[in-house]
């Protein structure tokens, strides 16, 4: 569903956007704050993995949104044209703003 300040994703559906930059950050909150929301990070069609390409709040290929905070999605070691892909595990997680770096 899309709101005039956020899009609440539904388990199943993606989120995929093409960027030229070295790191990705997204804001976003539990639906639920007793029930932390679960996405799974993809770059360039692969789970995102390990220090080169994941940002700090991935883990183990997944972020969890417990609280309303920006999240940092992907950290490069240097910029280039990569397509990062959310998958929503689930329906609790608001999506608000992508910011960039």
């Amino acid at each position: 569903d899309v709101m005039d300040q956020y899009s609440n994703a539904k388990k199943g559906s993606n989120l995929f956007l093409n960027f030229d930059l070295k790191e990705v950050f997204l804001v976003m909150r539990p639906k639920n704050e007793n029930q932390p929301g679960q996405v799974k990070v993809y770059l360039d069609d692969k789970l995102v993995s390990g220090t080169d390409s994941a940002g700090e709040d991935v883990t183990e290929n997944i972020i969890i949104v417990d609280t309303d905070t920006l999240y940092k999605l992907i950290n490069l070691l240097t910029p280039g044209r990569h397509i990062l892909k959310l998958e929503f595990l689930d329906n609790n997680t608001e999506v608000y703003a992508f910011t960039f770096g």
